[in-house]
């Protein structure tokens, strides 16, 4: 499932191989031109970055693309990390796109990438193909669904997991929002511009994934769901089935979120 890349434009615009043809077919062929690409905007939750919803012409079809764009990471935003020991992605658009590229070669379904760029003023933009027929799992989890459906999904989630973290990968954003669900359940994980990969994984990161996903499906699941999740997740690392220290970081974890949720809630009230 490698990817084959090509780089155009002195190397500032990298492309997925397949979509060459249809981006030349829709002017796309520098780093500008993919930066200047048109769209509805679907998510912007700071100035630095956006996410727009486009769509290219692909003969007699169209394509639904997303856009993410990234304005540089401010030096003081990178000091921040530094000192609390948290991994630097100054160029978060080309830092999805490997990310994006490392899970197809692990065989991870997620996004399909089409294009990343680098500007010279240290603007980042990336596009990926959209995920047709999906919807997020804490929508489906937050449903009367049925319960073999739901006993599915949790199995589903729980292998990606474990597939996730021994392939050395964790994501920093593991909540349910971020895992899309296509109509025959497979999970794609999406938002993979903080991801860590290699050597800077550490259980530390492997906790931090749980706890996020703990914390965004406790509205949602029972406990029986999350002892399979467990079971089914352990398969992959037997040593921490019965690892009591491991699992209260966890716990420990998703109550602090829950808890610093529960005051941003109410000084909004």
């Amino acid at each position: 499932m490698g990817i084959q890349v090509r780089q155009l434009d002195g190397g500032r615009l990298l492309v997925n191989e397949d979509y060459i043809d249809v981006l030349s077919a829709n002017g796309i062929e520098t780093a500008g031109t993919l930066w200047a690409v048109e769209g509805e905007t679907v998510k912007k939750c700071v100035e630095s970055r956006g996410t727009e919803r486009s769509y290219l012409k692909n003969g007699t079809a169209t394509l639904e693309v997303y856009v993410k764009r990234y304005q540089p990471v401010p030096l003081k935003e990178r000091l921040k990390c530094m000192f609390g020991l948290k991994p630097v992605f100054p160029d978060c658009a080309l830092h999805e796109w490997e990310a994006i590229l490392a899970f197809h070669r692990e065989r991870i379904e997620t996004m399909v990438p089409i294009a990343a760029a680098s500007l010279a003023d240290g603007r980042t933009v990336d596009m990926t193909l959209g995920i047709a027929s999906s919807r997020r799992a804490s929508e489906i989890l937050s449903e009367s669904c049925p319960r073999q459906t739901r006993t599915r999904l949790v199995e589903r989630i729980a292998t990606l997991a474990g597939r996730l973290h021994s392939a050395r990968f964790a994501h920093q954003d593991f909540y349910l929002v971020h895992l899309f669900v296509k109509d025959d359940l497979s999970v794609l994980p999406i938002d993979l511009q903080r991801v860590i990969m290699g050597r800077q994984f550490s259980m530390r990161w492997q906790a931090k994934d749980l706890a996020q996903l703990l914390f965004s499906s406790q509205p949602h699941v029972s406990r029986t769901d999350i002892m399979r999740f467990w079971k089914i997740y352990t398969r992959y690392f037997p040593n921490l089935c019965e690892d009591r220290g491991f699992i209260g970081r966890v716990v420990r974890k998703a109550g602090r979120m829950t808890r610093s949720a529960s005051k941003r809630n109410a000084s909004r009230v």
